[in-house]
């Protein structure tokens, strides 16, 4: 996993509670996967499984924020 993918992990563990999380967890278990995006190369997503652009999780690296989907993470959390 390359090091913006960790720093936009770690920012999502400082940032978000303990339940947004494990959904985070259970949503990679389920075949989501992080990628960063190719024309903002600060900016990682964490993808919908068998998509390539629906994002559950976008991670600003460069200003420490996130924006989620709560109810398609959820959905795909189970």
């Amino acid at each position: 996993m390359s090091g913006l993918v960790e720093r936009a992990r770690a920012i999502l563990r400082t940032e978000g509670d303990p339940a947004f999380l494990a959904q985070i967890e259970r949503a990679v278990a389920a075949g989501a996967r992080w990628t960063i995006d190719p024309h903002y190369r600060d900016v990682v997503g964490l993808l919908r499984p068998g998509t390539d652009r629906d994002a559950l999780v976008v991670v600003y690296v460069a200003e420490e924020d996130f924006e989620a989907d709560s109810f398609a993470l959820s959905e795909v959390a189970g």
